[in-house]
Parts: structure tokens; sequence; C-alpha cells
């Protein structure tokens, strides 16, 4: 995400800083614009438990972001999200299987994110550091 800093701060309650710098960018009068030929560099987590919790994580915060600002963050669209991965979906069985298995944690991990956003389980505005996503090779 690249933006115009058009604001003075992120809000302290929140756990999703991209979600909330994209409510307040949108509620200022500004468009979203997606920008295929852009690069960037992200490293995903490398097991299973560092994915769940960034997932857990990103998803009860949202559900904060909504339940603040009445904003409902894009990457919430679980339709919007299935239908790229249908679009981008190799004919083959390994990466069907192997899309299967992200349906399924994603899934989960956004069941986890709603248990801790409805009923307080755990606070996302602070979270402990996934060390499997912090070295982004060139």
């Amino acid at each position: 995400m690249a933006f115009r800093r058009v604001f003075r701060r992120i809000p302290r309650w929140t756990a999703v800083d991209e979600a909330s710098v994209e409510s307040i960018v949108v509620s200022l009068g500004y468009k979203k614009v997606y920008v295929p030929d852009a690069i960037i560099r992200n490293k995903g987590a490398e097991n299973i438990g560092s994915f769940l919790s960034q997932r857990r994580h990103y998803y009860a915060g949202c559900l904060l972001e909504n339940k603040h600002l009445g904003y409902k963050v894009s990457a919430m669209s679980g339709l919007r999200i299935l239908g790229v991965l249908l679009k981008h979906l190799r004919p083959n069985l390994r990466d069907i299987v192997w899309t299967l298995d992200a349906i399924f944690l994603e899934v989960w991990g956004r069941v986890l994110g709603w248990c801790d956003f409805r009923f307080g389980r755990r606070d996302h505005v602070i979270w402990g550091r996934q060390a499997s996503t912090k070295e982004v090779g060139k």
C-alpha cells in the first residue's frame, strides 16, 4: 500500500494499520486505486502457526475497524477474494489441493479472529512478533 499522508496519525486503538489508513483516506474523499505494475516485497509466514496468527489478527482487527469507523475493509470480502483466486487458479491437481488447504486455513483464521473479536478473547492491538515473516530476501 502506498498513500499520500493526508491525516495526522493512525488511531492508537487499531490492530491493522493498513486497514485504518484505507478507511481514513477513503473517508477524506480519496480513491483507492489498484496499480498492477507496482512492485512490492512481502514475506509470508513460513509455517501454519504463524499464518493462522496473522490471519486471526488481521480479521479481528478488520472487525474492530468496522465497529469503530463503520468501514468495511476491502480485503474482508471473501467473495471478492474467491473471485480473484479462481481467476488465477491453475487447473492442476497440486495447485488445486494447495489452494483448498489455503482456503481452509484462511477460513479457520477468520473464525478464530471472529471469536477473539466477539468474545474478547485476545487483544489484537498489540500482538506477538512472527519471526518467520521478518526477513525478506532480495
